[in-house]
């Protein structure tokens, strides 16, 4: 039977995609321009701010995939769900070159499928597109991790998401301070292993935080990640903006496990247009992430749009333009049916 849509995952989803295009805004703002210090801090605290969501997304998909009363064999897997993941890696991968090569007013050489299948296999792609191999590896793992998920109760899913937050984060955050490795260490070598597996515990009532919490969490996070983004900007220290920009940094893993709760706690009710539009958006988010790439390149290297002459504060605004393009463009690409089905 069909699972009923859960409109408050859609919310979780719809909402971090948007921060995704801020995120990305940001950073290639800085990434193709040379904004002044103060600018810099702020475009360097609204991208660190962003951090939270990937993590979301990947707790949506716990929360949906690990649940055993979804039904997920081995052809589904391969054939539905890290087939289609491959599929879009082969072809936006090949998008994405071909759009460098048209930019840069390049040739597509005899070195272009060599370029192509290296972008493939070593990940030289447009940055963005690591999130398409984590998902293959969270794909891979699926059953074994489905099978922790089923098995366990609210101690034990508790106690794997503290273990994992010891090791995977504040483990990590150690080494990166001190530059040693720490002895202690568990066969997990990432941390999205805790928002897989915190998404589905928190859905499933397994862990529950107080929503007042989680909002004190969120000011201590915020608070922390930006001081710690202007220092790392004043002192030009690699150390702190390595820390502030990472995943697996402790104050980004408190806050998107805090915006995913207090997102998934909202009570709304949509009327029929608003359903309608909802629906819409939810459905393209996987495909405005792939596009909204390309919508910035265009606006930053082709049109050569630079946001400081303007003003940081216009840096939201490009990220609302990108958000509103990409979605359309993914809305008319989603009309063909076999493109409905990759994106």
């Amino acid at each position: 039977m069909p699972q009923e849509r859960n409109r408050n995952l859609s919310l979780v989803r719809i909402i971090a995609c948007m921060a995704v295009v801020l995120l990305h805004t940001a950073n290639l703002a800085m990434a193709f321009f040379e904004p002044q210090e103060t600018v810099r801090i702020i475009t360097a605290c609204m991208r660190n701010l962003m951090l939270w969501s990937v993590p979301c997304f990947v707790m949506v998909t716990g929360a949906l995939l690990l649940d055993p009363e979804r039904e997920i064999s081995y052809k589904k897997l391969f054939g539905k769900y890290i087939g289609r993941i491959v599929t879009v890696l082969l072809v936006f991968t090949l998008i994405y070159r071909l759009t460098d090569c048209l930019i840069d007013k390049t040739p597509v050489g005899a070195d272009f499928i060599t370029g192509y299948l290296s972008d493939i296999v070593f990940g030289t792609s447009w940055s963005h597109v690591w999130y398409l191999y984590l998902i293959i590896a969270i794909y891979l793992l699926l059953p074994f991790s489905r099978m922790i998920a089923s098995g366990s109760d609210a101690k034990d899913m508790r106690y794997l998401v503290i273990v994992l937050i010891i090791f995977q984060s504040l483990a990590t955050l150690v080494s990166d301070i001190t530059g040693k490795e720490l002895a202690f260490y568990i066969c997990v070598s990432t941390v999205f292993p805790i928002f897989l597996f915190a998404g589905y515990g928190i859905i499933k009532g397994q862990i529950r935080i107080p929503k007042i919490i989680c909002i004190i969490a969120m000011v201590i996070s915020i608070a922390g990640i930006v001081i710690i983004s202007i220092k790392a900007t004043q002192l030009q220290s690699p150390m702190l903006g390595l820390i502030v920009t990472s995943y697996h940094f402790i104050l980004t893993v408190i806050l998107s496990i805090a915006v995913f709760i207090i997102i998934n706690g909202i009570k709304s009710k949509s009327g029929k247009e608003s359903g309608r539009i909802f629906r819409s958006l939810d459905g393209a988010t996987f495909g405005i992430y792939l596009v909204h790439m390309i919508v910035l390149n265009i606006i930053y290297k082709v049109l050569a749009f630079d946001p400081y002459t303007i003003g940081v504060y216009i840096i939201p605004v490009i990220a609302l333009v990108t958000f509103v393009i990409s979605w359309g463009i993914v809305a008319a690409l989603r009309l063909i049916p076999f493109v409905r089905k990759l994106l």
